[in-house]
């Protein structure tokens, strides 16, 4: 820092060329001079300030020597009644003590600066997260990332868009908060990726033909929009997209397969949990007398129960059948004894966790029944909240247990692969014309085997002494 500060006392009389320092923008920035000169005259008084003798003798030597500069140092020694060598000593103290006060001034600066910096970058950081969510329709997650972001926002305008972001996302999920104005500013309006804005402009156009009879166009638009959706993971266009290919698909006579493309349309829907979405999903009624509950429908929201419901998973296809009949039933607003009974008699164990997962199973076939028929969330959500409760009421076993959740079988084999490296560690296996030893990662497998002075650093050849084996 010495050195830096000497670079600046001798370019004071040039001031074009002392600006150019890079250490004097942090001194400017930290004082708020735009003139280099009257910036660094300030640090200067600011190290050097006080009324004892002493440093007046030091902030004089460097105002004669570098600012005030009328003569040689010599001169200046002997003006000071001091030797040559005692001046240039007494003028290396002076710089010795602005280094030192420049050095934390400014290092607080750039700490500081670093430190909204960081904020900064982090709030950009977290943005692009929540359009990149909001382009995946996943509300829950931008509600996660828009409250990140209310916290990281550091001025008015900052607040500003995070809290539009948080209204977005509350929005979507049906969520008011209290003093939560629902019209207090209008909805961000920061663009998404163009991939996203061009297939939205695709399925909107999509399904304007579609009212004005333009089927054939309109499920070419609407294709085209589902597989680079599907392609991006845009899983709320890819929704509105099967909507219209459901309607296309229905008005050439293609029931079938109709039905098919509503499934799907639905399947895209329920992650997403965006009711904003499910709004005006289908252009017309796509659940009624003659298109009721089916096979690929009713797939679809039982894959979805599973998570809520995850003992589900080991249910068979007897218990499966039951609870799809259940649903079927439920969404008919006809639940008679008869769909009850097999739920009961087989045992499922939807039967033993209804009652208590009631409220969210409710809210996921609310938002499949509201777009399905264009109900209002409320009247959707309320009608199956009540009568899934009674259900739940009637379903409750006699004897409850506790189910355990079924592990995939992907999950299985690397629980037992870990088994298997837990049972080999310790030992000298050959592998591949390898000599290795075989060391426990966990830390529950015991201590790795540490290597005795009298193994030797070096083996025979074609052999490696002492190497870990790790996945």
């Amino acid at each position: 820092m010495e050195r830096q500060v000497l670079r600046l006392l001798h370019r004071v009389r040039k001031p074009d060329a002392l600006a150019a320092t890079p250490l004097m923008a942090s001194v400017c920035l930290q004082t708020g001079m735009a003139n280099p000169v009257g910036a660094l005259e300030r640090i200067v008084k600011a190290a050097l300030a006080g009324d004892d003798e002493r440093t007046e003798k030091l902030r004089s030597a460097i105002f004669d020597a570098d600012f005030r500069r009328a003569t040689s140092n010599a001169e200046l020694a002997r003006l000071s009644g001091v030797s040559r060598r005692h001046f240039q000593r007494r003028r290396a103290e002076a710089v010795a003590s602005i280094a030192q006060y420049a050095g934390g001034l400014l290092k607080s600066c750039r700490e500081s600066r670093s430190s909204r910096n960081d904020r900064s970058w982090r709030f950009r950081r977290e943005v692009a997260a929540f359009l990149d969510a909001r382009d995946r329709g996943n509300a829950l997650e931008m509600r996660c990332v828009s409250n990140n972001l209310v916290r990281l926002a550091e001025d008015a305008e900052a607040t500003t868009l995070a809290r539009s972001f948080l209204r977005d996302a509350n929005l979507r999920l049906g969520i008011t908060e209290a003093g939560f104005e629902p019209h207090e500013s209008p909805l961000p309006q920061t663009l998404s990726s163009r991939s996203w804005v061009g297939i939205a402009k695709e399925v909107e156009r999509a399904r304007q033909l579609v009212l004005r009879d333009g089927m054939a166009q309109a499920e070419t638009l609407a294709s085209s929009a589902w597989k680079r959706s599907e392609l991006r993971g845009f899983q709320g266009l890819a929704a509105r997209a099967a909507a219209v290919l459901s309607a296309t698909a229905l008005a050439r006579g293609g029931f079938a397969e109709a039905r098919s493309w509503r499934a799907r349309a639905i399947e895209r829907l329920l992650p997403t949990q965006d009711r904003l979405l499910a709004v005006g999903l289908f252009l017309y009624s796509a659940y009624d007398e003659r298109r009721c509950m089916d096979r690929a429908l009713g797939d679809v929201l039982y894959e979805r129960l599973c998570l809520i419901v995850p003992q589900m998973l080991g249910d068979g296809e007897r218990q499966r059948a039951a609870v799809t009949a259940l649903v079927a039933a439920l969404f008919d607003a006809r639940v008679l004894p008869s769909a009850i009974a097999p739920v009961a008699q087989s045992d499922s164990a939807f039967a033993h966790y209804a009652e208590k997962n009631a409220e969210r199973i409710a809210e996921m076939l609310a938002l499949a029944l509201m777009a399905l028929t264009g109900v209002s969330w409320d009247a959707a959500f309320d009608g199956l909240r009540i009568t899934l409760a009674d259900c739940a009421s009637k379903l409750r076993p006699a004897a409850p247990r506790t189910i355990s959740i079924t592990v995939p079988k992907s999950q299985s084999a690397a629980i037992d692969h870990l088994k298997f490296d837990d049972q080999r560690s310790g030992r000298v296996e050959d592998l591949a014309g390898l000599h290795i030893r075989l060391l426990p990662l966990r830390s529950d497998t015991g201590a790795a085997h540490t290597r005795r002075r009298r193994d030797p650093v070096t083996g025979p050849p074609g052999a490696v002494a002492s190497s870990a084996h790790s996945r």
